[in-house]
């Protein structure tokens, strides 16, 4: 691993990226940019001799580039002039190409909207703009792992509620959301023709959807369903779920998932792929 004439090497502790990320408003602290670089702004890496959180931002890679034209006190002017809780973060997902496929984690769904509605609230729209520049939008209301409200994402645009929000990461195109609790909420990954969701855990009144490699469990606190290898083909629409009648029930923070049925084969041909009440 490089390291400097000092001998400090570039790798920065996990607790200081989190609390420069959290500083920065979870993008680049000059237009909220994800992806981005964590720099040393006022002194030179090759100079330091410790990683000062409070001598270090995220930068996308245009302002990355930029960076000496900017100048140090363009940067601490934008670190200083918003609180925290006024910064947004704005994702970049020019690394896809025109045309991509979309990647659900253990269930196929090809519908013409890629989206889910919990209680008629859209959590999770992807929409292909057709703009080379810009081939993607995500949109959504995204809960915690006890379904209080963390983000507000309107057009790759997301708005955090700091307070119940744990932490936003990417990394070589890695995209991963977490609770307060550790709890991944949405991670997915971008490849040029891809765009792989990895895991979602969506908590919303009485209802919740969990997935991940080996399942995909639609439920609310009624009953639920595992949808794992399900195919979803020539819908509308992609989820809609409605809470049941009973509150969900936790033990050490987790869901206990009421009674669970399981569903294969495909769903083609209807408004919505999966309809669950």
């Amino acid at each position: 691993m490089a390291r400097n004439r000092h001998g400090l090497s570039r790798s920065i502790r996990n607790v200081a990226k989190a609390k420069i990320r959290e500083l920065c408003g979870f993008g680049c602290v000059i237009c909220g940019g994800i992806p981005y670089d964590y720099d040393h702004f006022e002194t030179e890496f090759h100079d330091c001799k410790e990683h000062d959180i409070n001598d270090i931002v995220l930068l996308c890679t245009k302002h990355h580039r930029e960076k000496k034209s900017l100048g140090v006190d363009v940067i601490k002017e934008f670190l200083s002039k918003n609180s925290v809780n006024d910064r947004d973060a704005f994702f970049d997902a020019t690394i896809l190409t025109e045309k991509f496929d979309i990647v659900w984690p253990s269930i196929n769904i090809d519908s013409i909207q890629n989206n889910i509605l919990i209680d008629g609230e859209e959590v999770l729209r992807i929409s292909l703009t057709g703009n080379p520049r810009n081939p993607i939008h995500i949109d959504g209301v995204f809960y915690n792992d006890r379904g209080i409200k963390t983000v507000t994402v309107i057009q790759n645009e997301f708005k955090v509620h700091h307070q119940h929000l744990g932490d936003i990461t990417c990394t070589n195109q890695r995209f991963i959301m977490k609770a307060k609790s550790g709890r991944p909420i949405l991670v997915f990954r971008m490849e040029p023709k891809l765009l792989i969701i990895e895991e979602l855990y969506f908590v919303k009144n009485h209802s919740f959807i969990i997935a991940n490699d080996e399942k995909f469990i639609v439920g609310n606190g009624n009953h639920c369903c595992d949808f794992a290898n399900a195919s979803l083909t020539n819908n509308k629409m992609g989820i809609e779920l409605n809470s049941g009648s009973k509150p969900l029930y936790y033990i050490n923070n987790q869901i206990v998932l009421p009674v669970m049925s399981k569903m294969k084969g495909t769903i083609s041909g209807g408004d919505i792929g999966i309809s669950f009440w």
